[in-house]
């Protein structure tokens, strides 16, 4: 099954999150070594995702097609998450 690249930055930008929210309860000093065991398990496959949609983006990705670049494209999500924070 092939995503489009219209779709590409959705699922890029929920695995983000993601990833973030991840990481937040792996550092949290409250949470359980359960929680902290699971979540690290989730992160893993998390990370994996996030490099497998990556190569999908950057290879149907060209120059000039008013989609932004991967690294265009990670700095507007980023930004948006941390400003949620």
């Amino acid at each position: 099954m092939s995503i489009s690249l219209i779709d590409l930055p959705y699922l890029i930008e929920l695995v983000s999150k993601d990833i973030k929210n991840l990481e937040e309860a792996i550092n949290n000093p409250d949470t359980s070594e359960e929680i902290r065991n699971v979540s690290g398990e989730l992160l893993i496959i998390a990370f994996r995702t996030a490099a497998n949609l990556q190569s999908q983006y950057q290879q149907e990705w060209q120059a000039g097609n008013n989609i932004p670049s991967y690294e265009d494209l990670i700095k507007d999500i980023q930004g948006r998450i941390i400003h949620k924070s």
